[in-house]
């Protein structure tokens, strides 16, 4: 259900697709799926950056830190924290795992800048981040991504990343996120689907601690 509503304001020609032979056609050619995911994420970050400066977002801080590197399972279980892969298959998950380098940083450090290049995304496993530019500020909380719009979209970093804790985080190139998605299209689909809810709720919501 959307609160959208399409109505004509002159005589119009259109074209009517297929969901099913969309699906078909996404996985054969997934270069088609990832033109729909660069789109859903620049039109996301389009939204929140028109959306007036907002509070704070709420957050909860994660209990019983882990002074430790976390183990291939541990970092499987965060992943399954996020939303954006609380439902992806296990074997994609598993996939994913691999793939990940972790980070950690001090209280007060800068993560990134306003501008850089974003070549990757974060998920929180640990601390708190806060993310703001000249029109907002926000803290995010654990299990939750950070960069990975600018980064599907091919866009520099919208916003400085700083951390507010000792921080410590899951970072995931984007080509080799790419590659996954590629080869696991369950998770494409989710991941797509994903970015399509957080565009809507966008729209209705002045917080979103996805980002």
């Amino acid at each position: 259900m959307t609160d959208l509503e399409a109505v004509a304001d002159m005589d119009t020609q259109t074209l009517e697709l297929d969901w099913d032979a969309q699906l078909d056609i996404c996985e054969q050619y997934f270069t088609i799926l990832l033109q729909y995911i660069r789109y859903l994420c620049e039109r996301c970050i389009t939204q929140l950056s028109l959306q007036s400066s907002n509070p704070p977002a709420s957050w909860i801080p994660n209990v019983g830190r882990i002074d430790r590197s976390l183990n291939i399972v541990e970092r499987a279980l965060a992943f399954r924290h996020s939303p954006v892969f609380a439902t992806c298959s296990a074997d994609a998950l598993w996939e994913l795992t691999k793939h990940v380098s972790e980070r950690t940083f001090a209280a007060g450090e800068t993560i990134w800048d306003l501008g850089d290049p974003a070549y990757s995304f974060l998920l929180t496993v640990d601390g708190v981040v806060r993310c703001a530019n000249s029109s907002d500020s926000r803290r995010v909380e654990s299990y939750r991504t950070l960069g990975m719009l600018e980064a599907m979209s091919t866009q520099t970093r919208w916003y400085q990343a700083t951390a507010v804790t000792p921080t410590t985080v899951l970072s995931v190139d984007d080509d080799s996120f790419l590659d996954i998605l590629e080869d696991h299209f369950d998770m494409a689909i989710e991941y797509t689907a994903a970015m399509a809810r957080r565009l809507l709720a966008s729209r209705s919501s002045g917080v979103d601690n996805t980002l």
